[in-house]
């Protein structure tokens, strides 16, 4: 009835976890916080569910939530994100693609719930109710009805899908031109954020530190580089090169270098007929789709994925085998199969490799 992955009473204390991936009967789908103070920090809540209110957490009674990311979570009555019982305030906290069909993000019924330096985001429309606004808030549709003098609607916060950016767990990564860098309230900043990186920092290279709205704070590490495309993921002092197999994509930026090079091989297999006069382009596919293994070996580190959980080790193998099937079939039907297995393959493990 309460809590599908964890029902907690009285004074409670939960930190640097994981609620992923549960199913609640009633309220609550990941956890259910019954007690004077509860206090929830450096935490994710994703994936979880419930046929009633609260998919990802359920708060009754007092609570505080600092650094926590609500990603993913659903609820079939209330309250995708959390449902509120209480009072609860909520700083410094991201809630994304959370869906519910009465406050996909927030719900409140009893008492208040407060909103501060946070970021809601997901699917356009309904995203809150009953929220108050504690400012410096960013709500992508403004369905939250935030009044704040700081508080932003209709903004897109353009944060990157849930990941390992760093710490204990899963978060969602700001972009380096996000509107919720720098953005949060100065007065009340957390020391560190959902990863356990100093707060603030400055984010927008203006020399001024100021905290980041949302459970992450973006980190440039590479200030006033010009040798870079996106901070942190080239690095400091590596030039935007494209010499590895040239494509239009730096080679630094590895999720969009894997995306060209299946786009190249997709490209090329539909235009494959099986004749005699296509041999350069059948050797083109078959040599970049022969490297894919050892590409995602050496960075897979770096790989953002659109699910953390996707085999992609699985799904780069299948693309040389289903490749090679092309090259070796002949015009007709056994040609056609063969195509439609490779671009099967290819589309596959591009779902699963996130836009860079």
């Amino acid at each position: 009835m309460f809590g599908g992955g964890a029902a907690l009473f009285g004074a409670t204390t939960v930190g640097d976890s994981t609620v992923d991936g549960n199913i609640g009967g009633g309220i609550g789908g990941g956890l259910y916080l019954f007690g004077p103070t509860s206090d929830v920090t450096s935490s994710t809540v994703s994936g979880n569910r419930t046929v009633g209110a609260g998919g990802g957490a359920a708060f009754v009674g007092v609570a505080t939530v600092t650094n926590v990311t609500f990603s993913g979570n659903a609820a079939d009555g209330f309250g995708g994100g959390g449902y509120v019982e209480g009072t609860v305030t909520m700083r410094n906290v991201t809630l994304a693609d959370n869906t519910a069909p009465m406050g996909s993000a927030l719900r409140w019924e009893t008492g208040s719930l407060t909103l501060a330096s946070s970021i809601v985001t997901g699917a356009a429309g309904n995203h809150c109710f009953g929220v108050t606004s504690g400012d410096f808030n960013l709500d992508s549709d403004g369905t939250c009805g935030l009044g704040g003098a700081n508080d932003r609607s209709h903004v897109d916060p353009q944060l990157g899908p849930l990941a390992d950016n760093g710490g204990p767990t899963l978060t969602h990564l700001p972009a380096a031109t996000s509107p919720a860098i720098d953005a949060a309230n100065p007065s009340g900043c957390p020391a560190t954020d959902q990863r356990g990186q100093a707060r603030p920092t400055d984010g927008n290279g203006d020399a001024a530190a100021v905290c980041d709205i949302g459970a992450v704070e973006f980190l440039d590490l590479c200030l006033a580089d010009p040798n870079k495309t996106l901070p942190g993921i080239c690095g400091c002092g590596v030039p935007d090169t494209d010499a590895a197999l040239p494509n239009g994509v730096a080679d630094c930026l590895v999720n969009g270098e894997l995306k060209a090079r299946l786009a190249r091989i997709a490209a090329i297999v539909a235009a494959l007929t099986g004749d005699a006069g296509e041999a350069a382009l059948e050797s083109e596919a078959t040599d970049i789709a022969g490297g894919l293994v050892a590409y995602v070996k050496q960075f897979k580190a770096q790989l953002v994925l659109t699910d953390p959980k996707a085999k992609i080790d699985k799904l780069v193998r299948r693309v040389p085998k289903a490749v090679k099937k092309v090259t070796k079939a002949k015009a007709g039907r056994k040609l056609e199969k063969a195509r439609k297995k490779a671009a099967a393959a290819l589309a596959k493990l591009d779902a699963v490799v996130a836009p860079q």
